[in-house]
């Protein structure tokens, strides 16, 4: 009850509290963690690959990566073909791209693409190699960006959009 009621506390974490001692109480050999935006420097709680926040009645999100994850997934030196690392880390960008907020400023954007262009230098790939990776993924954000904006196809389509034609194509 001190939890509740002491307001210097932010109230994202009262909650994270009350729950954690509410879950703590359902199974004695299970004890609940909790987290929250509170609990980070920038606000954003870190969820998988996304941080996110509630700023306005809207929330705000933004790729995340773990600091223990691999920053080498594909070296450059791996027998690959080129074209099947171009592509892969082409999808890795474009993903980063759409797990980060439109709305945000465009720094945002530019620091994490700054980032992963870093990993893969760090991965042995040459500049020229980056910038390609870098600008197909922007071209292919731009084009899903567009039709969202057209009601086309929603940037972040849920399982069930256009399930029939999808399922027809598989079959085909």
């Amino acid at each position: 009850e001190e939890i509740e009621n002491d307001r210097s506390i932010p109230a994202d974490l009262r909650t994270a509290r009350v729950l954690k001692e509410v879950g703590d109480t359902i199974c004695p050999f299970i004890k609940v963690t909790v987290d929250c935006g509170s609990n980070h420097e920038d606000g954003f709680l870190p969820m998988l690959d996304v941080k996110t926040k509630v700023v306005d009645n809207k929330i705000e999100y933004r790729f995340y990566k773990k600091p223990q994850s691999s920053r080498k997934p594909i070296m450059a030196s791996s027998a690959l073909p080129p074209n099947v690392k171009r592509a892969t880390m082409t999808n890795e960008c474009l993903r980063r791209l759409r797990n980060t907020s439109r709305e945000l400023p465009w720094s945002v954007h530019a620091d994490i693409l700054s980032e992963f262009s870093n990993d893969l230098k760090n991965m042995g790939y040459d500049e020229r190699f980056r910038a390609k990776v870098i600008q197909a993924a922007l071209t292919g954000y731009k084009r899903q960006c567009e039709l969202a904006d057209t009601g086309a196809r929603p940037l972040h389509r849920p399982r069930e959009f256009d399930a029939v034609n999808r399922k027809n194509k598989k079959l085909m």
